[in-house]
């Protein structure tokens, strides 16, 4: 017999009621001549107990509890890096291309100084011609949600094609 992990065999009855297989003599009382002699009882074979199986009990994980001497101050949480906005940019006509050059940014948002804007990381604008050229415009990058900002001037020489 193959038992599977974590069984074991175990009595089927407590010791106190186990079975005694072994025959007992059963008395015969006859109240005359018998004409043929009692059979003498024959004794049965004795029983195995059949195996009980009984699950092993697991041992229980018991996290182990987190201890900090006295005294100690507690770990320091990891604090995210400082992000410094900058930028560059290129214009060619009314066209021109920023380039995000912050240091740790995770997220942009431009503010073109026409009432457009961006949350591209490297976005293109396009400028509605106003002569006489050239023409200023404060672009605001702001990054990681306000934590740092940058305003340039860029210059749109024009023509505008």
């Amino acid at each position: 017999v193959t038992l599977a992990p974590g069984f074991t065999f175990g009595p089927i009855l407590p010791p106190s009621l186990a079975i005694d297989a072994t025959p007992t003599p059963i008395p015969v009382i006859t109240l005359g001549p018998s004409p043929t002699p009692s059979p003498t009882p024959k004794p049965s074979p004795k029983l195995s107990p059949t195996p009980k199986l009984s699950p092993t009990p697991k041992a229980s994980k018991t996290p182990a509890p987190s201890v900090r001497p006295s005294g100690t101050p507690p770990p320091a949480t990891a604090t995210p890096p400082t992000a410094t906005a900058n930028f560059t940019y290129s214009a060619s006509g009314c066209v021109v291309d920023f380039t995000d050059t912050s240091i740790n940014a995770t997220s942009w948002n431009w503010s073109f100084d026409d009432g457009f804007t961006s949350t591209q990381e490297n976005p293109t604008h396009v400028y509605v011609p106003i002569e006489p050229f050239p023409v200023s415009y404060s672009v605001k990058l702001v990054v990681n949600g306000g934590a740092a900002s940058i305003t340039k001037t860029v210059v749109v020489e024009g023509p505008c094609v």
